[in-house]
């Protein structure tokens, strides 16, 4: 609708090139993959809670980067964001968990904040190396090395 308002024609298979751009563009976090496997094999559960838009979210899971979390919450279709409580208090009743046994991993601060509010321990994502430094500190192994 934009571009014929501006008088452009787009090309018939234009949504599949934006998509491909957007394959492209997706980058994961390098051991990360290793490290959430090597949490598993310890028998800890690793859940996502994601304000992603609808679109990435449905490309990330073509590509299989979800399938190594259960459960998956999109605030899309939760209703609600993080940092809003109400998006935590979901995850916790989906999980079955009270929060003083959940360790929330997020990179904005706001919403680590929003997770120690309703009495979860968090951690502040910088980098691989530095969240196995921190999951250390709280006693969970970790025999994956990122190098």
């Amino acid at each position: 609708a934009y571009a014929n308002s501006k008088g452009v024609k787009l090309p018939e298979n234009w949504m599949d090139q934006l998509n491909e751009v957007r394959f492209q563009a997706l980058k994961v976090i390098p051991g990360m993959v290793n490290l959430v496997k090597d949490l598993q094999r310890q028998g800890f559960q690793t859940a996502l809670l994601s304000n992603v838009r609808q679109s990435r979210a449905e490309i990330k899971s073509k590509l299989g980067y979800y399938e190594l979390f259960q459960p998956v919450l999109f605030s899309y279709e939760i209703g609600v964001s993080k940092p809003d409580p109400k998006a935590y208090y979901i995850l916790l009743n989906r999980l079955g968990m009270p929060a003083e046994v959940v360790l929330f991993i997020d990179n904005k601060i706001a919403n680590i904040e929003a997770a120690k509010s309703i009495g979860m321990d968090a951690i502040h994502f910088v980098n691989t190396n530095q969240l196995i430094e921190e999951l250390q500190q709280r006693g969970i192994h970790v025999s994956f090395r990122n190098n």
